[in-house]
């Protein structure tokens, strides 16, 4: 049996018409509306409100997307409201109310709207009463799966109450609240134009400043005023200008002429002659220096008036014999073709001997010889350079043997053993030394080294690989 306040109602057709329930807590406390709306206090201890609240005066420049929003606290600034706020609901919901217990037959109501019929109280459905405070029913905001919404911070998700806020209205908002204006981080910090006149200690130009000053452009030394009646009399000019014409005079002085104005020493006139002497003339000891009148180029031999004339050394002319009867030194002459004892005209061509010629066998004055060989005190010749001689000299000969069963190179440098490197350094003479074969060689004038003389071997004639087994050698130089 279900109970509308104190009254019973038994089965049967009942009709009830513009019947007025009034509602009362589980304390038999009444509710209250406000403008036909009943009066609710939300029980849960805060409700987020998500979205973007502006206020009057934004301390920040710029928009903020909502994903900043949610990184940083952001100011409110405003009048705040506490936190639990009225609600006004437009309408109150229905109850379907359901047959199912015995009602006793109710007398028809007149039709009017002030008649009370109990008290009804609001109970959920396991029947527990529902509360109010200060005469507003007690109401938890639940999602439409029945699940409680959840409150306070942090990210939002399914069970996070939304609210939409009117523009034209104050919102209440709790939390932690921050100064007006907040310092903000900006990646570019935009542009804002300053009045008024500012200086700084250096000044930024603008414009091409010239790195030489230009004549007149520095300090003057005033104007150059004289007494010349010309057009640039009182132009000014600089120290610069003055140092430059100083310059310039020094390098070309002017032409002046010169005026025969004084009194000068009567000279006398010279005839037209060549016998007249002025002052005394010395004749020196170069060839190209005469005598003067007094004294005659005479003489020959060792006599003090012969002239001496000195042959250029680099000359290349021909100094020749006239066809004559003289003589050079003691040789005297017969028939005009016989130098001392000897008549060139009956010396024929062909193997004549001219006196005993031969080349004779000295002790001394021969050619120096270096050993290269495995003897003792000795290193025979391999890819290592070694010293002939380590200042310039002549090359002339040699007898090398090579025991090896290939063909031999054998380098001979115009470079110091020490500078030579084998198979990069070039040598002035190469010799090939066939296999298991001696060689040998003399020059008789010899070969001229201008630095050094070093020699080496290798099996090639441009490689730097030892022979398997030394070379054997001995080398003539001078």
């Amino acid at each position: 049996m279900a109970h509308i306040g104190a009254a019973t109602l038994n089965p049967g057709s009942v009709t009830v018409s513009n019947v007025t329930a009034q509602i009362q807590d589980s304390a038999g406390n009444n509710l209250t509306s406000t403008a036909s709306a009943l009066d609710v206090n939300i029980k849960n201890a805060s409700v987020p409100v998500t979205g973007t609240f502006w206020q009057t005066t934004q301390p920040v420049s710029g928009p903020l997307t909502d994903t900043q929003l949610r990184a940083t606290a952001v100011p409110v600034s405003g009048t705040f409201w506490q936190t639990t706020q009225p609600v006004s609901v437009a309408s109150v919901p229905s109850h379907n109310v359901t047959n199912a217990g015995t009602f006793a037959v109710q007398a028809t109501l007149a039709a009017e709207t002030t008649k009370v019929i109990g008290v009804a109280r609001i109970a959920d459905g396991s029947g527990n009463l529902l509360t109010s405070s200060t005469n507003a029913l007690d109401v938890n905001i639940k999602s439409s799966s029945l699940t409680s919404l959840t409150t306070g911070t942090g990210t939002r998700d399914a069970n996070t109450l939304r609210v939409t806020v009117a523009t034209d209205d104050s919102v209440p908002v709790t939390g932690t609240f921050w100064q007006t204006t907040q310092p903000v981080s900006i990646a570019t910090m935009p542009s804002t134009p300053v009045t008024g006149t500012f200086w700084q200690a250096t000044q930024p130009v603008s414009g091409t400043v010239a790195s030489t000053i230009a004549d007149g452009a520095d300090v003057t030394l005033g104007a150059k005023a004289d007494n010349k009646s010309t057009a640039t009399d009182t132009t000014a000019v600089t120290a610069m200008s003055v140092l430059k014409e100083i310059s310039y005079m020094e390098q070309n002085p002017a032409s002046r002429a010169v005026t025969n104005a004084g009194t000068f020493a009567v000279q006398a006139t010279l005839a037209a002659e060549t016998t007249k002497v002025i002052g005394t003339v010395n004749q020196g000891t170069s060839p190209w220096v005469t005598s003067n009148a007094t004294t005659s180029v005479v003489g020959n031999g060792a006599a003090a008036t012969a002239q001496r004339v000195t042959l250029a050394n680099d000359s290349t002319g021909i100094v020749a014999l006239t066809t004559s009867t003289a003589s050079i030194g003691k040789l005297a002459a017969n028939d005009g073709v016989d130098i001392g004892n000897v008549d060139v005209a009956s010396v024929a061509a062909g193997t004549n001997l001219i006196g005993d010629v031969d080349v004779a066998p000295r002790t001394t004055g021969g050619w120096s010889v270096g050993n290269y060989t495995s003897g003792d005190t000795y290193t025979a010749l391999t890819a290592t350079a070694q010293v002939i001689k380590a200042s310039a000299g002549k090359f002339g000969g040699y007898y090398i043997y090579n025991p090896n069963t290939a063909a031999t190179y054998v380098f001979i440098y115009n470079i110091a053993a020490a500078s030579v490197t084998v198979g990069t350094s070039t040598a002035k003479l190469v010799f090939c030394i066939p296999a298991s074969s001696g060689a040998n060689l003399e020059l008789l004038a010899g070969i001229p080294f201008d630095t050094a003389m070093s020699i080496a071997a290798a099996t090639t004639g441009g490689g730097n690989t030892a022979p398997s087994t030394a070379l054997e050698a001995m080398v003539f130089f001078k």
